[in-house]
């Protein structure tokens, strides 16, 4: 699925719709399904049953003006392996010794494993697998720290969609009060964010952005300048936010105008530059009653110490496991109250 993260609440609301016309059509002889946001996986007694429910799918879809990605529509038989073979050697790799830690030979294993299945599969899946692992040995508390984080920053310019579990992991150490490289950091964030911005990558410059901020790495390049005229929201009003917070030392160009409108893209924007008194402008729009009524409170929609505080705990994961990529239910009663960084 490409596009905002608005996309995800519309694309749910579709495919709920064609989860039920599915059911109401082939329900009776699928043994059992499940979709994660846009993939389907589904279980038939025979390949017969999987190539009707598959034309049955194909059907239901382009209703909806939608069409199967062929490259990724497989039909498996059930002596095949349930798990993916590589996904078994990664966690292998990670296994600690008898005092608890992970040994350097193992940890240089996982992370070519990991890097040469990423290209093997078209994937950042086995990237996502081995930050997760890095999370579980604790490695920001390790000596091997230095070591792996040369890789991660290595790794994050070629697996963008393994970006978040990274700057979490990095978000992590820096809460702990540890050493981070904070310069070669700032290298990685220029080029991320500097490609993403010309591409529209809104996922990648945001959650470097958001590195930079809560890890207080000095921005001494001309970065703030390029973030205030992009045209992402999010990416924008977090600027405001760490100006306001003393983050960015130099008052960005936002370019806001005499009046904020609370009904364009930029609303977001415009509320917390009125809340955090970084503009002084009148709301405009039907909803500027509601809006006023907001910023006379000072809200704060943006705080990026929250999240710093929450993961200072040294039993709390630094990639969440209900937030990010699948449910543990050691870590529901952690996270109950608490939403993460986006």
């Amino acid at each position: 699925m490409v596009g905002p993260d608005a996309y995800r609440l519309i694309t749910e609301f579709v495919l709920s719709r064609l989860d039920e016309e599915l059911d109401e059509l082939v329900g009776n002889i699928i043994v059992g399904a499940v979709r994660h946001v846009d993939d389907y996986y589904i279980g038939l007694r025979s390949e017969y049953e999987a190539q009707a429910v598959l034309s049955h799918l194909r059907e239901t879809l382009a209703l909806y003006e939608l069409n199967l990605n062929d490259q990724k529509t497989q039909i498996y038989s059930s002596l095949e392996p349930i798990n993916d073979l590589w996904a078994q050697r990664l966690r292998d790799h990670m296994i600690e010794n008898e005092w608890g830690i992970v040994e350097h030979y193992r940890l240089e294993r996982s992370i070519s494993e990991a890097i040469a299945s990423a290209v093997e599969t078209r994937s950042d899946s086995p990237i996502k697998i081995l930050f997760r692992s890095f999370d579980e040995a604790k490695i920001y508390n390790s000596q091997e720290w230095t070591f792996v984080e040369q890789h991660i920053q290595r790794i994050v310019q070629k697996h963008p969609h393994a970006i978040d579990y990274a700057c979490l992991l990095v978000a992590k150490r820096h809460s702990l009060g540890r050493e981070i490289d904070e310069d070669g950091w700032l290298a990685v964030a220029e080029i991320i964010i500097t490609r993403s911005l010309t591409l529209d990558h809104q996922h990648e410059a945001i959650w470097m952005f958001w590195l930079l901020i809560v890890c207080d790495i000095e921005i001494t390049s001309a970065l703030p300048e390029s973030i205030a005229k992009s045209r992402n929201a999010h990416l924008r009003a977090i600027l405001i936010q760490a100006y306001v917070d003393g983050k960015v030392t130099r008052k960005p160009k936002m370019g806001l105008g005499n009046s904020l409108s609370t009904v364009d893209a930029n609303w977001l924007v415009n509320l917390i530059s009125r809340s955090q008194a970084f503009s002084k402008a009148p709301f405009s729009g039907m909803y500027s009653s509601e809006f006023d009524h907001l910023a006379d409170r000072n809200i704060n929609l943006i705080d990026f110490e929250l999240h710093i505080e929450h993961i200072r705990d040294e039993n709390r994961r630094a990639i969440s496991r209900t937030r990010y990529g699948y449910d543990d239910d050691d870590d529901e009663e952690d996270d109950e109250d608490y939403d993460y960084p986006f």
